[in-house]
């Protein structure tokens, strides 16, 4: 089990001598007396938490506030968490300590080892909790049910959860999220890509195999079952495992025990299975990719994660969160913000646009996006390079929906020329985005404008008629040059 590494910067190591002795075997503690070199180390390296002594000299208290603690801390940000063990007993530093930051403060002469120890292990456990919020972008109404689910589920590990979605949408985030949720740092989290294991061997990666179990097999292996023990096994891809596997599979989540491969003595399975796909499950289930029982165990505790597409209100957040990873200290963008890096009309483009492998090709277009801004000397991010390197010159906005009847096709309709502009009011965007969503419904469902409204969640075509005509048609009829479905279903006449 390899150590969690924790950077003491106090001029007084000794005071931590026992604490070292004690838990070596558990933590690699480093300690740096200096502050200047104490502070490019939390900068340069990798740790699971870091303590800070306030008086180092020649500082002050108020002088190690500003040079050693205010620069850690900045430099911790969805790192590490950051621990204040001082001497300084003015009764306003517990406070403003943790304004600036810190998680927590102790003070010198009132904790001992087994407080020390206690409190990094909670820090380190609520920094990851909240490190996986912060990650987990979501700003929709949708997205954040679907992290309430997330959390509910951790009350029920003895059951498999299924989470489904397409390709990129973040199903490993939400695997990691749920764990993350359980809020005991002890914990592993064991992912796994089913289509990355050689079908033959699958259940030996699993459950592990015994000496002579099959050709090859020299020794005993333990699989990532036992690997997993007492935390979460994230096996992604479930859609690609084999019919023998599910049925092994079946029986360890029925009985709750597994058995290595050749071996007879039964492990209890102490577990959370996590399972994803990027297929619709049930469309597998009738092509004969899953057992219809080994379908049913798996999925009755469901999560889906929509597509971005579904989603544009989290485009920019998203872009943001992903922007100090991806922009290096060295880009003439790493200072600025995203709204001074990017022109509106580029964002607005970003958000108009389908995604359609989600927040993986965002993720991968700002990096372009940055790359070609480093290599063209631009100041900025503008609409016309997003149009070149994320839309290549393409419709700025496509909705995508299901094959239509007796066709292999998808059907694509492409934007007009009424793009959101940065000069429309809140209301004019949120319209189109609504219009989007109705003309996407109308034609995967043929024009039927019941059935639309039914998948809209909007109960009836009296409903669906009433936004359409007159919450929107009325006020902003322009619009509706871009929505031809919704023209024809609802007799509405506009200018082209």
């Amino acid at each position: 089990m390899s150590k969690k590494r924790l950077l003491i910067v106090d001029d007084n190591p000794g005071f931590y001598d026992t604490f070292r002795d004690r838990n070596e075997g558990q933590w690699e503690v480093v300690c740096q007396d200096n502050y200047i070199r104490g502070v490019s180390d939390a900068k340069s390296k990798k740790w699971q938490a870091v303590i800070v002594d306030l008086g180092l000299p020649p500082l002050n208290y108020d002088g190690g506030i500003k040079k050693v603690l205010m620069p850690i801390v900045a430099a911790a940000e969805k790192r590490f968490p950051v621990l204040v063990l001082s001497a300084d007993n003015r009764p306003d530093t517990p406070m403003r300590v943790r304004e600036l930051g810190a998680d927590v403060f102790l003070q010198k002469g009132k904790t001992d080892d087994q407080i020390l120890l206690t409190t990094l292990e909670d820090s380190i456990r609520r920094f990851g909790r909240k490190s996986f919020e912060d990650q987990f972008v979501a700003r929709s109404a949708v997205m954040e049910q679907i992290k309430q689910r997330l959390r509910t589920l951790v009350n029920y590990t003895d059951q498999p959860v299924l989470i489904t979605g397409e390709t990129g949408t973040g199903k490993d985030m939400a695997a990691r999220y749920l764990h993350a949720c359980k809020d005991d740092g002890k914990l592993k989290f064991v992912p796994v890509n089913i289509a990355g294991l050689t079908p033959t061997l699958q259940s030996s990666e699993l459950f592990g195999h015994v000496k002579g179990a099959f050709t090859g097999a020299m020794g005993n292996k333990s699989g990532l079952f036992a690997e997993a023990q007492n935390g979460t096994l994230f096996l992604d891809e479930i859609g690609e495992i084999n019919e023998a596997t599910q049925v092994n599979l079946l029986r360890v989540i029925q009985e709750r025990s597994f058995r290595p491969v050749g071996g007879t003595a039964e492990h209890p399975l102490k577990a959370h299975l996590v399972f994803a796909t990027n297929r619709i499950p049930e469309k597998a289930l009738q092509e004969g990719l899953f057992r219809a029982d080994f379908y049913e165990r798996i999925s009755s505790l469901r999560v889906h994660i929509p597509p971005l597409r579904e989603r544009p209100e989290e485009v920019i957040p998203l872009l943001a969160h992903f922007w100090e990873g991806v922009c290096h200290p060295a880009h003439p963008l790493y200072e600025n913000s995203l709204q001074e890096a990017f022109t509106s009309d580029a964002l607005h483009l970003l958000e108009s646009y389908e995604w359609p492998t989600n927040i993986r090709q965002l993720k991968n277009s700002l990096q372009k996006l940055i790359f070609e801004v480093e290599v063209r000397g631009l100041e900025q991010i503008t609409a016309s390079l997003v149009r070149q390197v994320v839309l290549q010159n393409g419709p700025a906005l496509r909705v995508s929906v299901a094959p239509a009847a007796g066709t292999t096709e998808p059907v694509s309709i492409s934007a007009g020329h009424h793009l959101p502009s940065h000069e429309w009011t809140i209301e004019k965007r949120r319209a189109y985005e609504d219009l989007q969503r109705y003309e996407k419904a109308l034609v995967r469902h043929l024009g039927k404008k019941e059935a639309a409204a039914s998948a809209l969640g909007l109960g009836n075509d009296q409903n669906l008629r009433y936004r359409i005509k007159v919450k929107y048609f009325a006020k902003y009829p322009e619009l509706f040059a871009d929505f031809p479905s919704i023209c024809e279903a609802y007799k509405l006449e506009v200018d082209a």
